[in-house]
């Protein structure tokens, strides 16, 4: 069994949780003075150092001093607790402890390699060429809500560490001249927003070369001993590579270093960086195409609700001018009902296009809103007298009172409309929660839960549940395809998932998920 000392504020086997099932027996958190002096356990196979830590003492001081006590040390820490140039210049690892990405999984990853390997005296060389890291980046970054230049920072820190450089940066190309977009590692020059020539930096060789370069003494290398980086920044040793957008140069992401680096190590980090470089551009890439698609949406919707509005003001006046002649004016005939009718169907088709305009567009506010209190507004909206509606459940969802409200509007209409129901012979509709195991003392459920909407019509067959969701389609003749497609866009926007079921009646049940 590998033992691992720990010293600093966070006891591992609390923090990460995952650990746990890995064949590795760790100690209680140790006061760094404990550490220094001697007093710890100098057999453990591996020490961790989670800052903050008693004292004045720094990590990298720390692990100065004990060093060579251990056969391997691990620093795991928040970027601005430690002074990561500091530390990697020592024979500590670095692993950045970043809220947003699952540290906890990197940990357990590198833990677990730890477990088969600590025998190895090699272990960090092998670790940091090895490519399972960035494997782990690119996984795990894509499912964060994070912008580019967070998602630029946060893989130059990682990289930072496995590759062992203190310092790093990504920049922009702008006409003439280069941006610094990112900067990590507390080089006290390197600050984002600066600009530099483009004429004067080594990034313009990365660029106009296409690839990566890697060059372990500058000061030596007649190409770059000129470069801005090295006469302003004091860099010794580097390795760049250009980042790409639609086959165009946008940049570069680059690591560097102010002492001179073995030069048998720098080959070894082309590929890593190289390919870094390459999926920045693709991530660069996802963010504009969805930037774009977001406001082409806004367009959409803005055009939507335009149009909507010129045509429901002549709509309304119509629809009016027939209520007069049929209700006030007592004029009753087969022209006048069908009128009345299309008009209404306008009515839906517009208001159904303006809510489905917004597809894609994900709830931003969001409110307590009370399925109840929802249902009853439903209720005297719609023409609800060929249904009895029962609320199973007293419950209240966190979402868009406006969009929810179309939800269960469609849902009545559409078990209305498909059980060939009458006022003499309703169709029953029943909404309540799915086995909810823990709720507050109003009966809400707490966290994520699942609720239904089922009636006892005759029901969806399993051949069409997949496909009932989507636009245009319709079991009625008459049917615009828009009321179930609504359904499902806006439980999306919401975060929910829907499937539907057989109530036990056979007739259709909607199983909503992931509410919150």
């Amino acid at each position: 069994m590998t033992t691992i000392l720990q010293i600093g504020s966070d006891d591992m086997r609390r923090t990460h949780p995952n650990i746990r099932d890995l064949d590795i027996s760790f100690s209680d958190p140790q006061p760094v003075s404990m550490v220094i002096t001697g007093e710890a356990d100098h057999n453990a196979e591996y020490l961790v150092i989670t800052p903050p830590l008693d004292g004045e003492i720094t990590a990298a001081e720390v692990v100065k001093k004990i060093q060579d006590e251990y056969a391997h040390i691990l620093v795991i820490a928040q970027p601005e607790l430690i002074d990561i140039g500091a530390v990697l210049s020592t024979r500590a690892e670095y692993i950045p402890l970043v809220p947003s990405l699952n540290t906890n999984r990197l940990l357990t990853t590198r833990l677990s390699f730890i477990t088969d390997t600590v025998s190895d005296i090699n272990l960090t060389a092998s670790w940091r060429t090895s490519m399972n890291w960035l494997s782990y980046l690119f996984q795990t970054i894509p499912q964060s809500d994070l912008s580019f230049p967070e998602i630029l920072s946060l893989t130059l820190t990682t990289t930072l560490g496995q590759l062992g450089y203190p310092y790093g940066y990504g920049t922009e190309l702008l006409n003439d001249a280069i941006e610094l977009y990112a900067t990590v590692g507390g080089h006290d020059e390197l600050r984002a927003t600066d600009s530099i020539p483009f004429t004067e930096s080594y990034s313009q060789q990365v660029i106009e070369r296409g690839n990566a370069i890697a060059i372990a003494d500058v000061p030596n290398d007649e190409r770059f001993a000129d470069s801005y980086e090295a006469r302003e920044w004091g860099v010794e040793s580097f390795v760049a590579a250009p980042v790409m957008y639609d086959s165009d140069p946008i940049g570069t992401v680059c690591l560097v270093d102010t002492t001179t680096r073995r030069s048998d190590i720098t080959p070894r980090h082309t590929t890593p960086v190289e390919t870094i470089a390459h999926w920045l551009g693709s991530v660069y890439t996802r963010i504009q195409i969805e930037n774009d698609l977001q406001r082409q949406v806004s367009r959409l919707e803005d055009f939507s609700q335009i149009v909507s509005h010129d045509l429901q003001n002549p709509l309304s006046v119509v629809q009016g001018r027939l209520r007069i002649l049929q209700d006030e004016l007592g004029i009753n005939n087969q022209h006048l009902d069908y009128a009345r009718e299309s008009a209404d169907r306008m009515e839906e088709i517009i208001d159904n296009t303006l809510t489905f305009a917004r597809k894609g567009s994900k709830v931003s506010e969001r409110d307590d809103v009370s399925i109840p209190g929802l249902i009853d507004d439903c209720m005297q909206v719609i023409d609800t007298e060929a249904a009895d509606i029962v609320t199973i459940d007293r419950f209240s969802v966190h979402g868009d009172r406006a969009r929810l409200t179309h939800v269960f509007e469609n849902l009545f209409r559409n078990a209305i409309e498909h059980s060939d129901a009458t006022p003499d012979d309703p169709v029953t509709i029943r909404i309540g929660l799915n086995n909810v195991m823990m709720t507050t003392t109003r009966g809400t459920p707490t966290g994520s839960f699942s609720f239904y909407v089922e009636d006892d019509g005759p029901g969806i067959p399993p051949a069409q549940r997949e496909t009932v969701l989507e636009v245009g389609e319709t079991r009625r003749s008459d049917g615009t395809g828009f009321g179930l497609a609504i359904v499902s866009e806006i439980a999306e926007a919401h975060g929910w998932e829907i499937d539907i079921t057989e109530s036990y009646t056979g007739g259709a049940r909607f199983n909503f998920t992931g509410v919150t």
